[in-house]
């Protein structure tokens, strides 16, 4: 009996660890894309800032497309930001989901580690 719960112990945290892993697989995973994503916008904008400042002839001109510059920028590291908080958020229901039931499976291995309702 005692071999069978070491066992099924053993093949709980085996399997608890790779969800673990998985679950932050994915996270840095989206996360490096989000980092890539925003390498991407910063470069662009700084390409057509540069040719912007190349092509305009006249000042009045040269602020209207800024302006334009700015809030599409602006724009798009917003969604950068909310991406990145959706997978932060996300990545924390998962690992609030592994952990409970993780800690669930190791208390129908074990009695003993259920708590104690105060």
């Amino acid at each position: 009996m005692q071999f069978k719960q070491w066992s099924d112990f053993n093949n709980s945290v085996l399997t608890a660890s790779q969800k673990w892993l998985d679950i932050n697989t994915d996270m840095m995973v989206s996360l490096y894309q989000q980092q890539l994503d925003m390498v991407s916008i910063c470069l662009d904008n700084g390409r057509q800032q540069v040719e912007t400042l190349t092509q305009v002839k006249r000042v009045p001109d040269l602020w209207t497309e800024q302006y334009r510059l700015a809030s599409d920028f602006n724009k798009k590291t917003l969604n950068n930001f909310r991406v990145t908080f959706d997978i932060l958020t996300d990545s924390k229901k998962q690992v609030t989901t592994w952990a409970e039931s993780h800690f669930k499976s190791l208390t129908d291995i074990n009695p003993l580690l259920k708590p104690v309702k105060l």
